[in-house]
């Protein structure tokens, strides 16, 4: 194909860093790596953020987001998140990205920092002293780290997004080698194969109400006695004055005959601002193991935030408590407090 090139009508660049410190402990057993302990961690994070967008001659605008990513000193660093988008005039569009899925999937539980973790689920039942409960119950990654394709646009006072990714264990999403994980070729190597997201944020702005719904469904391809990952969460919240309250339910399987990490998780929140600096946010969570096994105690979390907004930065500290979950091999029930104290600035 021959494409003349054309410089961008709009073109921005911004970066944030985020610096983090967590200390947490884990008062739940008395020797050994699930027994009492403590630990701290310190995090930085810095994103080097670039948009912009170009009339094209057929009536569609051209549409670019991006972000390098720097959280670490690996070789896969920095971890660059893009997406094109070819967009309509009635903001219908096709777009192609990686990590793309990332931006809609919003909770609709209103955190004024990062979100509560799953101390005992995301870590296979182990308590991590010094995480603090702030890692979030993620999604599955089959789509939004791959490659992928989507459409999107605007329906019913919200904005939908359909990604399809081909490969879900590629670094790049497109490995079509047959003795691969490809999403094409069942070979009896694969694993994973592709990867669909639906989601959908509905903003009713008059109303003061917002809805989110995702579900994520990732392909197995490594024999019958496995099946496809899955996800779903649906979430609302409503504003009124300075108050924001809202909840999410999230169910996952993780396509296992045992059953290992499927549960089922409730937050609920509330955030009220105090002042023009001051937030104040109120959060609960309950994640209920559905294993083959049962006679699992369900994991209770209580955080609390305040975070002070500092113009074109914020600073916010965190404190959650830890009740609940233990797998089959750690019998007792977790017990972990935490503390994160986060600070954000743009430039």
């Amino acid at each position: 194909m021959l494409i003349s090139g054309a410089a961008l009508a709009e073109f921005k660049v911004g970066a944030d860093i985020t610096a983090t410190y967590a200390t947490g402990s884990d008062d739940s057993g008395t020797t050994g790596t699930n027994g009492k302990s403590s630990g701290e961690n310190i995090g930085n994070e810095y994103n080097l953020l670039m948009s912009g967008s170009s009339a094209l001659a057929n009536g569609m605008t051209a549409k670019y987001s991006g972000k390098l990513e720097f959280d670490g000193a690996s070789a896969s660093e920095p971890d660059h998140e893009y997406e094109l988008k070819l967009e309509s005039a009635n903001g219908f569009y096709i777009g192609f990205a990686n990590d793309g899925g990332q931006s809609n999937r919003t909770s609709m539980t209103p955190f004024v920092s990062y979100p509560i973790g799953s101390v005992g689920h995301a870590t296979g039942g182990a308590s991590t002293a010094g995480a603090g409960g702030f890692a979030g119950d993620s999604f599955t990654a089959a789509v939004h780290t791959s490659n992928n394709i989507a459409v999107g646009g605007k329906i019913g006072g919200g904005d939908f997004v359909v990604r399809y990714a081909p490969n879900t264990a590629g670094v790049n999403g497109n490995d079509l080698n047959t003795t691969t994980n490809d999403g094409i070729n069942t070979d009896a190597t694969g694993t994973t194969g592709s990867g669909m997201m639906f989601a959908y944020n509905g903003k009713f702005s008059g109303l003061g109400l917002n809805l989110g719904y995702t579900t994520v469904q990732q392909a197995n391809e490594s024999g019958n006695a496995t099946g496809d990952i899955k996800e779903q969460r649906i979430g609302l919240n409503y504003t009124f004055g300075d108050v924001k309250v809202g909840a999410d339910h999230i169910k996952y399987e993780d396509g296992t005959t045992a059953q290992t990490t499927d549960r089922k998780t409730n937050i609920v929140g509330l955030a009220y601002a105090v002042s023009k600096e001051v937030t104040v946010g109120v959060y609960h969570q309950t994640t209920s193991p559905e294993l083959t096994a049962g006679g699992q105690q369900d994991e209770d979390m209580n955080m609390l935030t305040v975070g002070y907004n500092l113009g074109a930065g914020s600073i916010a500290l965190s404190v959650v408590d830890v009740d609940g979950f233990r797998n089959a091999a750690n019998g007792t029930p977790a017990e972990h407090q935490g503390i994160l104290i986060a600070t954000k600035v743009g430039f």
